[in-house]
């Protein structure tokens, strides 16, 4: 009939929905998570993966100033957060790239997600930088290169499974702590 208020004929934008299913349903412009069916969110129909929880972490350490001693814990809990704590044994640069202690680590992860890297230390007049990169081809996918000497340096990612985190300290005292969280 064409000329009613909830047929697809009416000037009625969405979310009128262009159809007689009431409002909700997956003609209106709402964007996931709104699920694009009758049932509520968070059914989570559209594309985004799911939360990486309770997964095995596999950590692995390389060192090209052969400072095997600079990790000194790594815990992973059951929501899927990674905590790596260790120390810088030098801090130092050239004044184009880091020249003191670089710890290098690869995480290899059961899932992939997005995710929030953050670097913590304590030292004042120290200046730490994080890398993230792809473990597969060592693409980097981000990273918090800021001259600053504030604590943390953090950013989001996608990560893509398994991963190869710098930690790279630009200047500051020996021995300087840290804490790296990589967390959902």
């Amino acid at each position: 009939d064409d000329d009613d208020v909830v047929d697809d004929d009416d000037t009625t934008p969405p979310p009128d929905d262009d159809d007689s299913t009431p409002i909700g349903d997956d003609d209106d412009t709402t964007p996931p998570p709104d699920d694009d069916d009758s049932t509520p969110p968070a059914d989570d129909d559209d594309a985004a993966p799911g939360f990486c929880t309770g997964f095995d972490v596999v950590a692995s350490e390389s060192e090209p100033n052969d400072d095997v001693n600079s990790i000194t814990d790594i815990i992973t809990s059951l929501d899927g957060t990674v905590t790596v704590f260790g120390t810088a044994s030098s801090c130092s640069n050239d004044g184009n790239t880091w020249t003191g202690d670089r710890e290098y680590l690869e995480i290899e992860f059961g899932c992939a997600d997005e995710a929030q890297a953050t670097l913590y230390w304590t030292s004042t007049n120290t200046d730490m930088d994080l890398q993230v990169a792809d473990a597969s081809d060592g693409t980097i996918i981000d990273s918090a290169v800021t001259a600053s000497t504030v604590s943390p340096e953090s950013f989001a990612f996608d990560l893509p499974g398994s991963i190869l985190v710098g930690i790279l300290c630009w200047e500051g005292p020996t021995n300087a702590a840290w804490e790296l969280e990589i967390a959902f």
